[in-house]
């Protein structure tokens, strides 16, 4: 045989810098000033605005001021009753986003933060432990407001109570409300571009943070007695032309991606080989190791329903049968179910969909999930497991700026399945967690380890494939699971038809026999610990993670050169291209007692032991 191929990257994406993002602006005003109007006029012009309410109606009184609000409202507009700012802004498709407004927001997000004081003579000032909780409430902002910079097609507009004009209340609670609303305030204003303030109905345009003195105040301000008529507001979504250098008052150009990662942990270069995958490794006649699925096919049942479906497609294809099939296996709504032409396509249809934000990818891992956030325009930067901990994940290294965290569970390529509650610990509000679930199936109690059941609270997002376990590499097949407002908007920004007839027939078929998945788990478990014992005469092999998969990470000595002479007994094994692994590490599939047998008595051949005789108990 030749020698093994040199790993490299053959395919690095391109960097794409991001464009024509949502103006975001700033409505400020007291009660009845007409600011919610003024806000309102600015998005006239577009016929399809989100229109983002937050309050919570207690009253009569309250629901005659959501009653005249919504009499205001275009039919086309499309109301979202949520306190999950972030969340909405990133769901919401091209066009004006209108959030009313940031006072309501703020008072249940004290409720919910625990902020309210728990009597009216308790003291305002917050201990070392409020003022964490208020600093999380002021981060859920935050998120929201990078979420809103990054949509397209249409400005972001937020209008907000201005309720510092007044003496300090007497009353605690009203104190911190009003701390809280006006530092929130603060923070939006710094980064707005541009603000509004209104009063008596008329707006008038607030100078930027960095204007000179006196410039933009009452005498070089714009009043806006009709915000929709106005030449400066933009009402298309479009973004602005080009116009002269910034002039006093105005905004000057800087650069984007100096602040965007002003709070982000150091954003990477793109690693090599994040497009290296096992499937090109291996030359026919070779034991391939190097691809962990499953060998020899699906089993016979499958293979019928998928011949079935090959032979009926005259027909477009319907995935009604195979979400309610994947539904019901996972207890949860057909509706929180996107089918997938695999994992891989699960992930580039997620990141693809989303307006790219601040991605943390926890490694070592699969790569392609990376691959998809760069081509889609994120920033990414890397969290890693720790060694000396078996690879465990540690919540704490995943900033807490991160807009969305992606990890394996079990962990391609170290085997290791986390808790699902060490998973859950990444949770913030505003943020996503995406697991890639590929090999769970290995895993007895698959039911325990998933995350599935908790989708359905929007910032938990699960993808799956029947790939591995049932030998199915060829069909492309998967699901994404998610929250039913998260799949309707993937399926509105993806291609109709996008998994064919025979796709879907492979989940209907697999979803449905749970026999056969836990019996084919128990085997594979069973090979798994056989390779270990045949291992125990070499002591310099060991297992990187306890694996839980179809495959184990070996850790070797000189890892290239025992790869080489493995290949040379035409054994093929998958090497590192994995960050946060070194080039001693070799991930190799469970295959068969064959397979099994193989793999040891070459790979003491390659490290000069002798050949080893049967089972080391």
């Amino acid at each position: 045989m030749s020698p093994p191929p040199t790993i490299t990257s053959p395919h690095r994406c391109p960097d794409r810098r991001r464009a024509g993002m949502a103006e975001r602006v700033l409505v400020v005003g007291g009660s009845r000033s007409g600011k919610s109007a003024v806000a309102e006029r600015l998005v006239s012009g577009a016929e399809s605005v989100t229109y983002v309410a937050t309050a919570t109606v207690a009253d009569a009184e309250m629901a005659a001021r959501v009653a005249a609000h919504r009499a205001r409202r275009r039919s086309s507009w499309h109301t979202v009753e949520t306190t999950d700012l972030a969340g909405t802004v990133r769901a919401a498709p091209a066009g004006p986003v209108l959030i009313d407004a940031l006072g309501p927001w703020v008072a249940a997000r004290m409720g919910d933060h625990g902020l309210w004081p728990d009597a009216p003579a308790e003291v305002a000032p917050l201990d070392e432990a409020g003022a964490e909780r208020a600093e999380g409430l002021l981060a859920e902002l935050d998120h929201a407001w990078r979420a809103a910079a990054a949509h397209h097609g249409g400005p972001v507009v937020v209008v907000a109570e201005e309720v510092g004009a007044g003496v300090v209340p007497a009353e605690a609670a009203t104190r911190r409300f009003v701390d809280l609303l006006g530092t929130a305030l603060q923070r939006l204003s710094a980064e707005a571009d541009r603000a509004l303030w209104v009063v008596a109905a008329r707006a008038v345009e607030l100078p930027s943070p960095t204007a000179a003195p006196g410039v933009g105040g009452a005498a070089g301000a714009s009043t806006l007695d009709d915000a929709a008529n106005d030449s400066n507001i933009d009402t298309t979504g479009a973004p602005p032309a080009a116009t002269a250098p910034p002039q006093p008052g105005e905004k000057a150009e800087v650069d984007q991606a100096e602040v965007d990662n002003a709070d982000f942990v150091e954003v990477v270069e793109e690693p090599v080989g994040l497009r290296e995958h096992g499937d090109a490794m291996a030359p026919e006649g070779t034991l391939d190791l190097a691809v962990n699925v499953v060998a020899g096919g699906p089993p016979a049942h499958v293979g019928g329903a998928l011949r079935a479906a090959a032979a009926n497609v005259g027909d477009y294809p319907d995935d009604t049968a195979a979400c309610e099939a994947v539904a019901e296996r996972h207890r949860m709504a057909a509706d929180e179910v996107l089918p997938t032409a695999g994992a891989t396509d699960a992930l580039w249809t997620l990141t693809g969909a989303l307006a790219p934000g601040r991605a943390v990818v926890v490694h070592p891992q699969f790569t392609e999930g990376e691959a998809a956030l760069r081509a889609h325009g994120w920033q990414v930067a890397h969290a890693y497991r720790d060694p000396e901990r078996g690879w465990a994940l540690d919540p704490a290294s995943v900033p807490d700026t991160a807009d969305l965290v992606l990890l394996c569970n079990p962990v391609n390529p170290l085997g290791r399945l986390d808790d699902p509650a060490a998973i859950a610990a990444l949770r913030r509000p505003g943020r996503m967690v995406v697991v890639d679930e590929a090999f769970v199936d290995f895993v007895a109690d698959e039911a325990a380890a998933t995350l599935a059941g908790q989708v359905s609270d929007g910032d938990v997002v699960v993808v799956r494939t029947p790939t591995k376990l049932w030998g199915l590499p060829g069909v492309r097949a998967g699901a994404l699971l998610a929250s039913t407002d998260w799949v309707a908007h993937l399926r509105a920004h993806r291609r109709p038809w996008a998994v064919g007839s025979v796709g879907l027939a492979a989940l209907r078929a697999c979803a449905d026999d749970e026999a056969y998945r836990r019996r084919l788990a128990q085997e594979v478990a069973a090979e798994r610990d056989r390779l270990r014992r045949r291992l125990v005469g070499m002591p310099e092999v060991t297992f990187a993670a306890e694996p839980a998969a179809n495959f184990v990470c070996l850790g070797v000595p000189d890892g290239e050169k025992v790869r080489e002479r493995l290949w040379a007994q035409a054994v093929v094994v998958r090497p590192s291209t994995f960050p946060g692994l070194s080039a001693e590490h070799l991930r190799v599939a469970v295959r068969d007692t064959a397979s099994t047998d193989r793999l040891v008595n070459a790979l003491a051949a390659a490290l000069g032991h002798a050949r080893p005789d049967g089972d080391r108990l």
